[in-house]
């Protein structure tokens, strides 16, 4: 038999990775998006309707599941192919993916949302009935070996299945039952298109008392042809895919010139294609940064100001509110210890 390794390895070959996050990129769901913008219509959409603490602490998405392409292909006919002998093929081939990207990268979906591990793994609800069970929940609760020991079903289907399954709603999905304080859970999908689902997914999970949930998904659908698109899957042709990176950890003399932040949300020397407050790896240690001069900051919440910034800014602010000239980066860097 195959092993994870020999499964998953041609996909090296054809997997389109996720471009780092700056500007052209969804603070979120990782889609291309307008420069101007940090957020997709839809994460904004979902944002504005609930408290950013009621939705996933972080969406980490394998690859692109272009349009057309190989992934998107895969993921489709795993499920809904009329050849159960293609099914089975494609639904072991899948999972050695799960497979191998968790065993490389769960520790940093783990770390960057700051607990020590996972305590529940599941799954969202497939929307279409079906005569057997549905193949993710084969692959998660059954096939990966690190999923299947903590995985259990703590979603059901609710009234609002059949819905516009682009909105984020609260009674989509209903839990099994209620969570103890403090449950961290991973929630993985196979494709995210809009996240209608996964987020519903999320919100349900966090009434039934989940701390922490991070949502894993194997593809992140994109078109090419919509909005930015094109501009972004160059971007992401030109980098190669590796299975030894995933979209949390950033090197910032990798990512592209076209998608950099710098110049139009800075100003000054500033790189901001690793997100504030985000993950980096440094050593071999995953550790937060602070948004302002990223000095390490191990804060567990997303996007802070370590002190001395912090205390500068406010100071920037106040001098506003009075009707001051704002200060000068120069001084802002003065009053944090920082050196431009």
């Amino acid at each position: 038999m195959a092993t994870v390794f020999e499964l998953s390895e041609p996909y090296r070959n054809h997997l389109v990775p996720i471009v780092p996050r700056g500007r052209g990129v969804c603070t979120v769901c990782w889609t291309a998006v307008e420069p101007t913008f940090s957020l997709c219509y839809q994460c904004n959409i979902a944002r504005s309707t609930f408290s950013r603490r009621r939705l996933a602490n972080v969406v980490v998405p394998i690859a692109l599941a272009v349009k057309r392409e190989q992934l998107a292909h895969e993921l489709w006919h795993y499920k809904y192919d009329t050849d159960a002998t293609v099914r089975t093929r494609l639904e072991t081939r899948l999972a050695a993916v799960l497979w191998r990207f968790l065993g490389e990268h769960e520790s940093h979906i783990a770390a960057a949302v700051d607990v020590a591990g996972f305590d529940v793994v599941t799954t969202v609800p497939g929307t279409r009935q079906r005569d057997d069970e549905h193949p993710l929940v084969r692959i998660v609760g059954s096939t990966v070996g690190q999923t299947r020991d903590r995985y259990e079903r703590l979603l059901k289907l609710g009234p609002s299945t059949a819905g516009d399954s682009r909105a984020v709603l609260l009674d989509r999905y209903h839990p099994t039952r209620e969570l103890p304080d403090h449950t961290s859970v991973l929630l993985i999908d196979d494709t995210w298109t809009r996240g209608g689902r996964a987020q519903s997914a999320v919100l349900a999970l966090r009434d039934a008392g989940a701390a922490t949930v991070a949502v894993a998904v194997m593809g992140r659908h994109f078109d090419r042809t919509f909005g930015a698109g094109e501009a972004y899957y160059q971007q992401a042709r030109r980098r190669k895919f590796m299975w030894e990176q995933c979209c949390l950890e950033y090197r910032t003399d990798e990512t592209p010139p076209e998608l950099c932040g710098c110049c139009a949300r800075s100003g000054g020397p500033y790189c901001w294609s690793i997100p504030p407050g985000g993950a980096v790896r440094e050593a071999g240690v995953v550790m937060r940064h602070c948004a302002g001069c990223w000095s390490p900051n191990r804060s567990r919440h997303p996007r802070v100001l370590c002190r001395p910034m912090a205390q500068a800014t406010i100071a920037d602010l106040l001098h506003r509110c009075l009707g001051a000239p704002p200060l000068p980066l120069a001084n802002l860097a003065e009053r944090a210890g920082v050196r431009l």
